[in-house]
């Protein structure tokens, strides 16, 4: 089994890294890169061509910043291109046009990567957007509806127990579809850096006491009950409050769903150094190891989760890997010790609680 503990997540920052960045550093390190490939080819002389990797400051410019600059960085590439070949291809300046013509074929190559780059991030985020308003706008009804039910649940009968066990099956089904819709539109946000924080010291045993009641329902219909271990009653942790809920709540609402019934969910907590160790464990049909190096990320599910009638939209574990590792956390895949499936997670000690 593979332990993905050091598992840091740098693609992830490094995007929220760039996209923080003004245009100005992000020009600033294309031009870098630049004269870093013009001074390669230079050395390198034509016996060795480096010039192709001209494509990684145009895709750079491309992707980060917008099209005028792409287009700008282009031309400085082609016209570097063209220095180093009159430099240090003497045969080649022989002929007049022949410098010329390479300069014209780079350079119309470089604008086709460019403009290729600049169509596909708009397409991206024209997506991105669409997705994120018709997400948005189901929160309304649902919300709506969840109240409706409520209310419903209330003027009904006591001894009328098949109708109250109906509402509260829409009552959990539509909790449901409210993690969903709150991962799907803050995963897009944690992406791009854009979800702000609010980092304080937050009690662990009042945050899985949020998180376990907002699954409770999901709970007593499979009869599954939360077996917490090891966890200090003064603990806390440096945290999100919201945000470190919802990651609960997603990993609970997982355990819960693959569980069998009248299993227990275990949930064992331990302060370790600077952190505090968080583990959730379920007795359903496991992860095979196929599976297990992309489970944390979008869209991705194993065949035991497909195969689930209540099967999500495999967003909800790449939300709680961006979700962590924002709160300079981590997140894995234990390795078991017993049939099931453990995700192990992180979060910083608070202050008050660190070791000295």
């Amino acid at each position: 089994m593979i332990d993905y503990k050091r598992r840091l997540g740098v693609k992830s920052h490094i995007n929220a890294w760039l996209i923080n960045k003004p245009k100005a550093v992000l020009l600033i390190i294309a031009l870098i890169g630049v004269g870093l490939v013009w001074i390669g080819d230079y050395l390198t002389g034509p016996y060795l061509s480096t010039s192709i990797f001209y494509l990684i400051p145009i895709s750079f410019t491309a992707w980060w910043i917008d099209q005028k600059t792409g287009v700008a960085i282009s031309l400085i590439s082609a016209l570097a291109w063209l220095i180093t070949d009159t430099i240090t291809s003497p045969i080649i300046t022989n002929h007049v046009l022949i410098p010329y013509w390479n300069a014209s074929v780079r350079l119309g190559f470089f604008l086709i990567v460019t403009f290729a780059l600049c169509s596909l991030r708009q397409a991206k985020q024209r997506q991105e957007d669409m997705v994120a308003f018709m997400v948005h706008d189901l929160r309304a009804p649902l919300s709506n509806t969840l109240t409706s039910l409520g209310l419903l649940k209330e003027v009904l009968p006591l001894e009328d127990h098949s109708a109250h066990r109906l509402i509260e099956i829409g009552i959990a089904s539509g909790q449901r579809v409210f993690i969903q819709i709150d991962a799907l539109l803050d995963l897009a946000r944690l992406e791009h850096g854009k979800l702000p924080l609010e980092r304080k010291a937050v009690n662990i045993l009042d945050l899985l006491e949020q998180a376990i009641s907002q699954v409770s329902l999901m709970a007593d219909f499979k009869q599954i009950t939360f077996l917490v271990e090891g966890c200090p009653a003064e603990t806390a942790v440096w945290a999100d409050p919201h945000l470190s809920e919802r990651v609960l709540v997603n990993l609970l609402s997982n355990a819960i769903k693959f569980s069998p019934e009248n299993c227990p969910v275990t949930l064992h907590i331990a302060p370790d150094g600077q952190v505090v160790n968080f583990c959730i464990h379920n007795d359903g049909p496991g992860i095979s190891p196929l599976w297990q190096k992309r489970i944390f990320q979008k869209f991705e599910q194993s065949p035991a989760q497909k195969a689930q009638a209540s099967a999500g939209s495999g967003l909800g574990l790449a939300f709680c890997k961006l979700a962590i590792e924002t709160q300079q956390g981590s997140i894995w895949l234990a390795a078991p010790n017993t049939n099931g499936t453990t995700i192990c997670f992180t979060l910083p000690l608070a202050p008050e609680n660190s070791s000295t």
